[in-house]
């Protein structure tokens, strides 16, 4: 499982926001994207978190590409 958590202003509020939790990488990764846009005053990044060992493993940037891709197998 994997978690995806953005963080910026989405205009009614500012932090960081827990998108879900997904079975694969891509769906998390479609999630950090989506949040991403919501928050269009100020996009600061997103992560996605692998559940069963607590590592970030994907590093977003502000703008949804993909900065750091952690996973040692891809």
């Amino acid at each position: 499982m994997y978690t995806a958590v953005y963080m910026g202003d989405t205009g009614r509020d500012y932090g960081a926001f827990i998108a879900g939790t997904f079975g694969t990488v891509e769906e998390a990764i479609k999630a950090v994207r989506e949040g991403l846009k919501e928050c269009f005053n100020h996009p600061i990044g997103g992560e996605v978190i692998d559940e069963a060992t607590g590592k970030i493993i994907i590093v977003i940037s502000p703008t949804g590409e993909i900065e750091e891709d952690r996973r040692e197998n891809r």
